[in-house]
């Protein structure tokens, strides 16, 4: 098995898909921050794929310590080991324990709809045929079958992400297809493609989200030969004429698709398109609405959260040249806020029986009360309860106000919005 990927990887397809010179700078860079997040996700991946491939218990790790090493592989720490100096350590509690096992339920559920097919877990697969770098990359699950392919991926965090059109489902989805005889080239050198029905499905489970998207393999090799392979070779020429010091200039690219892009703040493409997208705002103050405004409106808002994303780079950065010595005018260090206090490792038998040495009473240490909403709701997903149960306890006892209008961006899969009627309420007394 080659290499996974190191300029075309497709989880950051929507970068290098947009952007050539992205990856070619970011080849360089490599992880120099601490990403709790990411680690996160991580472990839970890791989980899932104990739990998928040999149905391992994972409640019997309940309470245990887990830390990814350099690497992006998980170690699961015994009681008493000493995690590894500048890495992150997660506390495996029963929240991350029911969502991958929820996670492994449903991904179970899928396959079983599909007849005669087969579940592969984290797979390994070249992604030469639809990139042309020749190297590979991992998917969380793949589900073959005569008829239907399915992609599925787990993404633990809150940003909600949407499997229509995904970019990095989709390449894994052709890499799939070429991997199990989908697609083959005959002795004329023409592709040939199976007919195969396409399902990409991404996981949120701390969301409570799974959302899919359904297409053909046709629809995805037009999309390959369109988009992917134009993409693909324009940053394998953006970084050889890199390399050898030629004028790279026509390769980059500004838009929302920077916002993780770890060249950013270096980046003078995009950041003089952050100032022609602001001054464009600035100048249309005041001005009557039109086509033209709403268009500038739009372009700006799209940076969004590309700009919350540059500023917190920008925050960390000063901090750290503040630390190093460097003068940063207008702004001095300072202690800042302590961290939330928390228990240290012990049980909770431990930690009970200590505090009541040190004199605290049972009714001092553990205190009852009814559960929130949010915890009734989940005796459905664990079968303890019924919809039907929930849906009168809801009606019954629980309120909650109401949605508020929100502007998102137009693949979100959410219901649109529909004002009230405005004479709601209101009582004809003529």
């Amino acid at each position: 098995m080659s290499a996974h990927a190191k300029l075309m990887q497709p989880s950051g397809s929507k970068k290098w898909l947009n952007c050539a010179m992205a990856p070619v700078h970011e080849q360089s860079i490599g992880d120099t921050t601490e990403n709790v997040p990411a680690d996160q996700g991580t472990v839970a991946h890791y989980l899932g794929e104990l739990r998928l491939t040999c149905n391992f218990d994972v409640a019997s790790l309940l309470d245990g310590r887990a830390q990814v090493n350099n690497h992006g592989d998980v170690q699961i720490l015994d009681r008493d080991a000493k995690p590894v100096s500048g890495r992150t350590v997660h506390r495996i509690d029963s929240d991350m324990i029911w969502h991958v096992n929820n996670y492994a339920q449903n991904v179970w559920d899928y396959q079983e709809a599909v007849p005669d097919s087969v579940l592969w877990v984290e797979r390994r697969m070249r992604l030469n045929k639809v990139t042309g770098e020749d190297a590979g990359g991992t998917s969380d699950i793949v589900v073959t079958s005569k008829r239907m392919l399915q992609i599925h991926d787990l993404k633990y965090g809150f940003i909600n992400v949407y499997p229509k059109e995904n970019a990095q489902l989709s390449i894994y989805a052709l890499a799939a297809a070429y991997l199990e005889g989908y697609i083959t080239v005959n002795d004329t050198g023409s592709q040939v493609v199976r007919d195969r029905d396409v399902l990409l499905v991404i996981h949120q489970p701390r969301d409570f989200r799974v959302s899919e998207w359904a297409t053909t393999l046709r629809e995805l090799v037009d999309w390959q030969d369109a988009v992917v392979r134009p993409a693909a070779e324009r940053v394998l020429t953006a970084n050889k004429s890199y390399a050898e010091g030629k004028d790279v200039s026509e390769y980059y690219k500004a838009g929302g698709h920077c916002q993780y892009c770890k060249h950013n703040l270096e980046c003078v493409t995009f950041l003089n398109h952050v100032n022609a997208s602001a001054a464009k705002v600035a100048d249309s103050v005041g001005i009557t609405v039109s086509d033209t405004l709403v268009t500038d409106l739009v372009s700006f808002h799209k940076l969004a959260g590309t700009l919350k994303t540059i500023s917190n780079k920008v925050e960390a950065k000063l901090l750290t040249m503040a630390l190093e010595g460097c003068d940063v005018p207008g702004f001095k260090l300072v202690n800042g806020r302590e961290g939330n206090r928390a228990w240290i490792d012990l049980t909770d038998d431990e930690l009970s029986g200590k505090l009541i040495e040190m004199g605290i009473t049972p009714d001092q240490i553990f205190k009852t009360s009814v559960v929130p909403p949010s915890g009734i709701s989940k005796l459905v997903k664990e079968k303890a309860i019924t919809k039907e149960v929930l849906k009168s306890i809801e009606s019954e006892l629980m309120t909650r106000s109401e949605a508020k209008p929100k502007l998102v961006a137009i693949e979100n899969d959410s219901l649109a919005y529909v004002p009230k009627d405005l004479t709601e309420g209101f009582v004809d007394e003529s």
